[in-house]
């Protein structure tokens, strides 16, 4: 089963993905999307090593490759995003679909985890992800519609971009904010539209709700994943960390 998170950044996806990925039957990926990109830059993994080094997403990597048709992950790179992120329109490439079937199983059996976690969201980028995710995994697809209160966005956004807070810049600005707010408008209504016309299986959850009321977020997320979820929601009560 492939659990997808929609939405826009800055509404708590990131949190969402690390919170489920402590489930043992759950294991949390984040942006997926850029997972070939990645992999082609050698970008650094959360474990510190590099991508293709790490212990884990090697394995990853090394199955996908022997088990696709790809000559390099740069090609790879093309492939996922001639169809995420350029496409307008249509259904997604035999290559895109075969490509994503087989990471998506590769990440099942290295990781052993029966639910798998993408939390590529539904911004101006790669909207088209929901219903190109979709066509490949039918049933086995669902998607949580992630949704925060756009004033908190706008306040979030003014303070800083990603790179200035993940340094410890301050940068505040708050045209960012009102741009943060339109983005906002724009990525949600994406997202509708998407789940409108290609009709995966979702629910829509608010990340304050998650925050005031995590027993009853988790009992209906739990309810829509068909997981017991008692034991993270116990976890968000409590205020322990998470791995």
């Amino acid at each position: 089963m492939i659990i997808y998170i929609s939405g826009y950044g800055r509404s708590g996806s990131t949190a969402l993905d690390a919170v489920l990925g402590n489930h043992p039957l759950i294991f949390g990926c984040g942006e997926l999307m850029w997972l070939f990109h990645n992999l082609a830059k050698n970008s650094s993994c959360s474990c510190g090593k590099a991508l293709r080094d790490c212990p884990l997403w090697s394995r990853i990597a090394r199955e996908i490759k022997n088990n696709s048709e790809i000559n390099s992950w740069e090609e790879a790179a093309k492939i996922s995003g001639r169809n995420d992120i350029r496409k307008i329109g249509g259904k997604p490439s035999v290559e895109y679909k075969q490509l994503w079937a087989v990471a998506f199983q590769a990440i099942k059996d290295i990781t052993g985890k029966e639910f798998i976690v993408d939390s590529s969201k539904s911004n101006h980028i790669g909207w088209r992800r929901i219903s190109n995710l979709h066509s490949v995994f039918q049933k086995e697809f669902k998607v949580l519609q992630l949704v925060r209160d756009p004033r908190a966005i706008m306040w979030s956004m003014s303070k800083g971009t990603n790179k200035s807070l993940t340094k410890k810049e301050s940068s505040p600005s708050f045209l960012r904010g009102i741009r943060g707010v339109i983005s906002w408008t724009v990525s949600n209504s994406l997202s509708e539209y998407v789940l409108k016309n290609s009709a995966p299986e979702s629910l829509v959850i608010r990340y304050e709700d998650i925050m005031d009321s995590p027993q009853q977020s988790f009992d209906m997320l739990g309810a829509f994943l068909q997981l017991d979820l008692q034991e993270l929601s116990d976890k968000v009560q409590a205020k322990d960390e998470f791995n």
